[in-house]
């Protein structure tokens, strides 16, 4: 099966998204205003965001399965997002956001698991 067909078995269903406002809309995007989100990410080193696969998807899922603390199983969100920086070298990192239900997130198992808080704003989408 091949990773964006696992992606998207494991997010079929009702999934919650971050909230938004649209400011303004056109043709082909919209202007989006965002509160602020938590996130659940995983960085990324040595692959490029077109070899990030299965196996990082994996890893999130693994903390909202109940790969955390307290062994909790959280609901699946959407979306997944990469975010890619070029500062010095390639840094990619995969998240997933974080359901607003999850008043106190349980602290992830995996060491290169860690929480991303996005600040609200607003996004071209």
């Amino acid at each position: 099966m091949s990773f964006l067909r696992a992606v998207r078995k494991a997010m079929a269903g009702e999934r919650e998204e971050p909230k938004f406002e649209v400011v303004k809309k056109y043709d082909d995007h919209d202007i989006r205003s965002y509160p602020e989100t938590v996130w659940i990410s995983l960085k990324v080193t040595g692959k490029t965001h077109a070899e990030c696969g299965r196996p990082e998807f994996s890893r999130l899922l693994g903390y909202i399965n109940g790969n955390n603390e307290t062994g909790a199983s959280l609901a699946m969100t959407s979306p997944v997002v990469f975010r890619v920086s070029f500062e010095e070298t390639e840094e990619l990192t995969m998240s997933l956001f974080l359901s607003s239900s999850v008043a106190d997130p349980p602290k992830p198992k995996d060491p290169d698991v860690s929480f991303f808080r996005a600040p609200a704003g607003q996004l071209f989408v």
